[in-house]
């Protein structure tokens, strides 16, 4: 079962660019940990389905993630 903190609707795949989201889970990629939780936005949406998305905190960081691993803020 999905913390509540976290329960939120999945984005559909093909999303809107400037989506507000969430993340899943912790995520380290790109030399950059990010914790499950931590709020960005939806900057480009890649032609292979992964999106590029900007992390204001713990620092400025643009980051590609995917679907799966996103929720939108509602």
């Amino acid at each position: 079962m999905a913390s509540a903190s976290i329960a939120r609707p999945r984005l559909p795949i093909g999303f809107a660019e400037y989506s507000r989201v969430i993340l899943t889970a912790p995520v380290n990629r790109e030399g950059v940990s990010l914790p499950r939780g931590i709020e960005g936005v939806i900057v480009h949406d890649h032609a292979d389905g992964s999106y590029s998305v900007e992390f204001a905190t713990p620092s400025f960081e643009v980051v590609t993630m995917y679907a799966t691993e996103l929720a939108a803020v509602v």
